[in-house]
């Protein structure tokens, strides 16, 4: 993106103005210098470039950019030196790569410092739902927002124009939001700022973790923007290697694709180990002069005589020509984007890494998988973390391995081949080593029976009795319940109910949460409940980050005690699973949800009886802590009795919950509705078609009602 040659840079800007006549840079800010702190000011070039001072500490990455910490750093201007005071048919784009999102993040904003809500911007935000990219209007986050969701590690280019009253956002050049209703934009005053990477109402809040590259202020003539005319189109792109890609074969061709807004004649291209730096030429050599070409041999470089070197990070770039054709014959040079990538090292590298297997039930195998890129011939083993080589012959494990792929199978898993798993892989030049993968046993991962005291049995996880805060407080008592489902004893939760969100009495049990459920893992939650309560608003157990505490996972009886409800995700204001029979307090029933992570499945289940099933699109995990009998903000306490809470690291099938529930009460569970099932020996279906249902078909056996042969 940017060209070390300050002669050709301003050359290209000069004629950036000429070629796009109803599109004037009225500022544009390279971010170019030697790897180091930058210093102030910070010059741009265009009809009104206005100088940046540098606060924090922000850095020049020596490649082209400068890095924010996401603390303390950003670049503004002087108070009401603004590059234009344009309140409509303007335009601002930028690229930018950030490395983490707070709650909202800026990357560059004209105005609306000092309390003015005047000027425009373009931010990051996060709603709960993903971080998305979002215009800044006079001081109001508009309510468009990108279609797609902001990414870390990755350059994005981002524009927002307010074209004719209209405010649209361009992401990677696509539209993906307007807001026709905006107007044009308030005037600018006093307190109004130009700012890159920070918060002009607020600063230092709000400011950029990652790197900004190109930052470009334009106006138009009214009418006459195309997206054509935003610098995403102007540059070669879709580099192959992409952008900081590794393990690049030290043998691959550079390609990329041409912009979208003219049609080129000719490409240069600079590659080497250097990347380009500001100074009296590139640093990189030119190994493509003005060629139609979308494809350049790294060879051509000349300290290659035939590939490139092992574990190198190479750098290149490709600047193209746009004919002129507004009358001056010499083209406008467009400088690309600097990319890099890193070759494959001499010794195997690891193209794809085992992965974590799914939680694995007794009897069944798990497999691990690796890929590696060599030269020269590879030989693999696999290991077992602390316990050694696996050796193939082995009547536990299957090893399938090929030229450059190993696959390692572990046969009828029992509990004791839960652990991690590892390949080496060795070449003539030496070995090396993927990365750890875990073997998960599915099993039981908490268990809380509530006899006697809250102690995890299974794992380390202990509940703690917790107050309401400053409410008053009857504690979880009696640790046991003369009705209790399972021997030994319930807990017990008193409360009394005088408000939808107002109850003085109440607290819950506070366990923190088993380490597999902190990620969107698969899991089942099971326990035993019974309220004394005809109220709403009783929570059996909630994990949330929010204030509230439900913005992950809850379950909790709704709607006068009749249903149960779960959510697991973010809470959007419907639930995912509602149970379509009534159960009323003053009984016992067994609860059970499952949670499919690879499907994104959920069923609960009541008596062993599937009652509510959902698909769950955006669940990640719970909170670090579980309230039991209540959720965060003591707002919704249970009045009742729980028992025997168990938690498993994977979705029990149905037959598995119907035995839990059966194992404890013994009879019987109906797991489905079965055609011809009309009666039984209680008058009632029951599950089978027997000489029940047959008596009952035959009751009616010749009757006929067709008028006139019948009736």
């Amino acid at each position: 993106m940017k060209s070390r040659n300050i002669i050709l840079v301003l050359m290209a800007l000069v004629l950036m103005v000429q070629v796009n006549a109803a599109v004037t840079t009225q500022a544009y800010y390279d971010l170019s210098g030697a790897a180091g702190a930058v210093g102030s000011p910070v010059s741009g070039t265009g009809a009104n470039p206005v100088d940046l001072t540098a606060y924090g500490d922000p850095q020049y990455t020596g490649v082209g950019t400068v890095d924010f910490d996401g603390a303390g750093d950003y670049l503004q201007g002087a108070d009401g030196d603004l590059p234009t005071t344009a309140v409509d048919n303007i335009g601002m784009e930028a690229y930018f790569k950030a490395d983490s999102y707070g709650a909202f993040q800026f990357v560059a904003n004209i105005g609306g410092g000092g309390g003015n809500l005047g000027g425009m911007g373009m931010l990051v935000q996060d709603f709960g739902s993903g971080q998305q990219y979002h215009i800044l209007y006079n001081g109001v986050k508009l309510a468009g927002t990108s279609t797609s969701g902001a990414v870390t590690g990755q350059w994005v280019h981002v524009a927002i124009v307010i074209d004719g009253g209209t405010s649209r956002l361009f992401v990677n050049g696509v539209e993906e939001a307007t807001d026709p209703e905006a107007g044009a934009l308030t005037a600018y005053g006093a307190g109004d700022f130009m700012t890159i990477a920070g918060n002009p109402w607020d600063v230092p809040n709000g400011v950029l973790d990652g790197e900004i590259d190109y930052v470009h202020v334009f106006t138009f003539d009214a009418g006459a923007f195309k997206p054509t005319d935003l610098d995403q189109f102007s540059r070669a792109n879709t580099p192959d290697p992409t952008d900081t890609e590794d393990g690049v074969a030290i043998d691959k061709q550079l390609g990329w694709l041409a912009p979208d807004g003219y049609d080129v004649s000719g490409y240069d291209v600079y590659f080497g180990t250097d990347a380009n730096t500001l100074s009296a030429g590139y640093d990189m050599e030119k190994i493509v002069d003005n060629q139609i070409v979308l494809t350049a041999d790294p060879a051509d470089h000349s300290t290659l005589t035939d590939d490139m070197d092992n574990e190198v990070t190479y750098y290149w770039q490709v600047d193209t020509y746009e004919p002129n054709l507004v009358g001056a014959q010499v083209p406008t040079l467009h400088p690309g984007v600097i990319w890099s990538f890193t070759t494959t090292p001499a010794v195997p590298f690891f193209n794809s890494q085992p992965a974590d297997s799914d939680p694995t039930r007794d009897g069944e195998d798990a497999s691990f998988d690796v890929t590696v890129t060599s030269t020269t011939a590879v030989t693999f083993a696999w290991y077992k973390d602390g316990a050694g080589e696996i050796i193939d012959d082995d009547v536990n494990y299957d090893i399938v391995s090929d030229t450059l792929t190993s696959t390692l199978t572990i046969l009828g898993v029992e509990a004791g081949d839960a652990g991690d798993y590892y390949c080496i892989a060795t070449n003539t030049a030496g070995p090396a080593q993927s990365d750890m993968a875990e073997l998960i046993y599915a099993t039981l991962i908490g268990h809380w029976p509530f006899d006697s005291d809250f102690t995890d049995m299974v794992g380390s996880n202990d509940g703690v009795p917790t107050p309401a805060s400053a409410r008053a407080f009857t504690p979880v008592i009696g640790i046991s319940d003369a009705n209790s489902i399972i021997d030994g004893g319930a807990a017990v939760f008193s409360s009394t109910y005088v408000g939808y969100d107002n109850d003085p009495a109440g607290g819950a049990v506070v366990i923190p949460t088993p380490t597999r459920l902190l990620a969107n893992n698969s899991f089942t939650i099971s326990f035993w409940e019974k309220s004394n309560s005809e109220e709403s608003s009783r929570y059996h157990i909630a994990s949330g980050t929010d204030d509230a505490g439900i913005d992950n996972f809850f379950m909790w009886r709704y709607f006068d005690d009749e249903f149960f409800a779960t959510n697991i995700g973010p809470w959007t204001g419907a639930y995912p699973l509602l149970t379509g029979d009534l159960y009323p307090e003053d009984q016992w029933y067994f609860l059970a949800v499952t949670y499919d992570a690879n499907t994104g499945d959920a069923v609960t289940y009541v008596n062993g009886v599937a009652d509510a099933t959902g698909n769950i699109a955006a669940f990640t995990g719970f909170a670090s802590e579980i309230y039991v009998g209540n959720r965060k903000n003591m707002a919704r306490p249970f009045s009742g009795s729980l028992d025997d809470l168990k938690i498993y690291n994977y979705p029990l099938d149905s037959t598995e919950v119907a035995d839990a529930y059966v194992s404890e009460v013994g009879g019987t569970v109906c797991m489905e509705t079965i055609e011809f099932d009309l009666t039984g020996p209680e008058g009632t279906p029951d599950c089978k078609v027997d000489i029940y249902d047959l008596r009952e078909i035959l009751s009616d056996w010749l009757e006929c009602g067709i008028y006139p042969d019948c009736i």
